[in-house]
């Protein structure tokens, strides 16, 4: 069983708010002279500035860490870094072309839930049926990787093509199918066998 191990408390100068606090020492490693760096307090201001986070995750209530801790929860957060912030990998794709989060869902988590539900296992979000839309009520669901392929801006097929697809290929050699829907024989192969589209 582990022994815990007590804080090192020190009086230390805070470099953000300007006051006196007390520092643990004994995660600050060896020192000399007098600590100055920011206290907790700061520290938290410090965090919720630099990475946007939400309030809950500084609530000390368990029901709401639980909350951040949430699948939905994180879909909404991720939402809001894909529309928002800048320095995310691929921000591109979303707010470089200029689609955002409605206002009801901008800064209420519990809006957000309340209109999409919790995502069923196996589900993440996704814009639909406008891919190129913005995140609101009208425009979202929970969709499988599979669902969301087929929702995709640059997708070539759509549930109606996919139908006549497979009725074509009842006549026509699938090499023959492929040009009238500007995809390659291997796509028309698989739609055919229900190797894709499967749920069409």
């Amino acid at each position: 069983m582990a022994i815990p191990v007590r804080a090192e408390l020190a009086e230390g100068f805070c470099n953000k708010c300007g006051t006196d606090s007390l520092f643990d020492v004994r995660r600050s490693g060896p020192r000399s002279g007098s600590i100055v760096r920011p206290c907790r307090t700061c520290k938290i201001e410090l965090n919720k500035a630099r990475y946007k986070i939400h309030p809950y995750a500084y609530d000390a209530n368990s029901l709401a860490r639980q909350r951040i801790s949430s699948r939905w929860y994180k879909a909404w957060a991720a939402m809001k870094q894909r529309c928002l912030n800048p320095n995310r990998d691929g921000s591109e794709y979303w707010l470089g072309k200029g689609i955002k989060v409605c206002s009801r869902w901008l800064n209420s988590p519990e809006n957000f839930l309340a209109d999409i539900c919790k995502p069923p296992t196996g589900k993440s979000l996704d814009r639909f049926p406008n891919p190129n839309g913005d995140y609101s009520p009208d425009n979202c669901r929970w969709a499988t990787v599979q669902e969301q392929g087929q929702n995709r801006r640059n997708t070539k097929l759509s549930g109606e093509r996919v139908i006549q697809i497979r009725i074509l290929a009842r006549t026509l050699p699938q090499i023959e199918i492929a040009p009238m829907f500007g995809v390659g024989p291997s796509t028309i192969c698989d739609v055919v066998n229900k190797k894709r589209w499967a749920n069409v």
